[in-house]
């Protein structure tokens, strides 16, 4: 914490509030020395509100607005402190001049108690309630508190957990930390979302609600330094969003856990198989195991938690599953039919989908696509086989990512598939008179057939744009896409 130190070494002097939510320091006469208001400052990130230019808002009895002169003279109506200028971006690469001041964003509130209480939830909220919050480590939301004067002072005071440090501002100069090195400092937060409105209103009513809670625990999980928050710590954090957004009781927390996200996203064995090795993982973080797990374990905990930490994927799955749970406990407000929509059509399902079945349906794919003869089988197809084959293709790019894929895949397999792939889209092009597939198929077939992966790698980047939205309504438009998907092997 920041506190300016105007006249603190005065022992004699009482506190009075004034109307414009300020602190005015009295001495023993009355006499007015010094109004001060409690301000936090987040050097390090700009947020915006949903409107165009909507450069302040305010949520519950907090105001955001920018670190501008404009703020300090219009709505504060106080000097901005030199001192804040310790606070720079990064230095311009080769260049020997001082990097400039950062200008982020001021919190504050004329209930100064309140917001002391309630910073950390709040920027919590703000965090998830972003539009394009991934993009952003919580690193950036780092602040720190102070008073601002009528008489601000050149002495700084940098508060830790075991006393203060004093530092005068022309020996201090407080750099960004690594993790936002190329981040963008602008965050728009969504404040019309339907769920955010819902969110808002009941974090006003209790600043103490469960889903603040798991959006706290859930933007603890976002800090990119692992310093503060290693990995392992992760699980824990996720953990508790889940079960504070499910408000799960109990004993058999996992148990009851599993019960709530089955009763949203269906019941899957891998699923369940998953959260029983995130709570290993939790565990292990939380009290410390005898040695480390791995498959061979006789503990089937310890095999589950092998099992999940083979998946690479994991934690950006949990990250996302996360806010699709508080948006899915923020749904009561929403008309019935509106929210049975939104359920169907979330894309946590398909994600979920793509997490644990991307080995079966690269499985299913391949086996007509690695065939013998493959290509002329597929060529004779006719009604319901083709649209069997058709519907088997439009599964294997619903619910297939090459990430998610715990199995070793064999690139000549691919290989294999891709020169199927290339020889129908050549053939169809021949019977349609279409140059251009015709060229596009022969191209794929030859560096398949070599095992060109730089050259496979440049066919997608010139046919990608063509081929990847294409309506799955004939073989041809079908196979294109799907060979799109598939050379993305060789780029995950």
């Amino acid at each position: 914490m920041i506190v300016d130190q105007v006249e603190q070494q005065t022992p004699l002097r009482t506190l009075t509030s004034s109307s414009e939510g300020k602190t005015a320091v009295a001495d023993q006469e009355g006499n007015s020395k010094a109004t001060k208001k409690l301000i936090y400052v987040l050097p390090r990130i700009q947020l915006t509100g949903t409107a165009f230019r909507q450069d302040s808002f305010s949520i519950s009895k907090a105001h955001f607005h920018p670190d501008a002169e404009k703020t300090w003279v219009e709505v504060l109506k106080l000097p901005r402190p030199e001192w804040l200028d310790i606070y720079r971006d990064f230095p311009v690469i080769d260049e020997d001049a001082t990097a400039e001041p950062a200008r982020g964003t001021l919190v504050f509130s004329d209930d100064e108690e309140w917001l002391r209480l309630h910073i950390g939830r709040l920027l919590a909220i703000v965090y998830v309630m972003g539009e394009r919050r991934w993009q952003t480590p919580a690193d950036a939301f780092r602040y720190s508190s102070f008073l601002a004067t009528d008489q601000p002072h050149d002495m700084v005071e940098l508060f830790t957990k075991t006393g203060g440090k004093i530092e005068d501002l022309r020996s201090l100069c407080l750099l960004p930390p690594l993790e936002l090195r190329g981040v963008n400092s602008h965050f728009r937060v969504s404040l019309t979302n339907q769920h955010h409105v819902e969110l808002i209103q009941r974090f006003d009513q209790n600043p103490y609600d469960r889903l603040g809670a798991a959006c706290y625990h859930l933007f603890r999980s976002q800090i990119d330094d692992p310093f503060f928050a290693p990995p392992q710590q992760d699980a824990a954090a996720f953990c508790a969003c889940l079960e504070a957004a499910f408000d799960i009781q109990g004993p058999g927390y996992k148990e009851n856990l599993i019960d709530a996200l089955e009763s949203l996203y269906g019941s899957h064995p891998k699923f369940a198989r998953w959260i029983k090795g995130l709570y290993s993982e939790r565990s292990v973080f939380n009290h410390g195991v005898a040695i480390d797990p791995d498959h061979q374990s006789d503990s089937d905990n310890e095999v589950a938690q092998a099992e999940y930490r083979d998946r690479t994927l994991s934690w950006d799955v949990l990250r996302h599953l996360c806010v699709d749970v508080i948006h899915e406990q923020l749904q009561d407000s929403i008309e019935a039919t509106q929210r049975e929509l939104a359920r169907f059509m979330s894309p946590m399902r398909t994600m979920l989908r793509q997490f644990f079945y991307s080995d079966e349906a690269w499985d299913e794919i391949a086996k007509p696509l690695t065939a013998t003869q493959s290509t002329k089988s597929i060529l004779e197809l006719k009604g319901d086989a083709l649209d069997d084959f058709i519907e088997l293709c439009c599964e294997f790019l619903r619910a297939h990512r090459w990430e998610a894929m715990e199995s070793v895949v064999e690139h000549e397999k691919v290989f294999k598939a891709l020169k199927t792939l290339g020889a129908v889209i050549h053939e169809l092009g021949k019977q349609q008179s279409n140059q251009a597939d015709t060229v596009a198929g022969e191209a794929l077939y030859d560096v398949a057939d070599a095992g060109d992966i730089v050259a496979i790698k440049a066919w997608h980047r010139q046919h990608a744009p063509n081929y990847s939205s294409l309506p799955p309504d004939d073989l041809g438009n079908t196979v294109k896409s799907v060979a799109i998907h598939a050379v993305e092997f060789f780029r995950a």
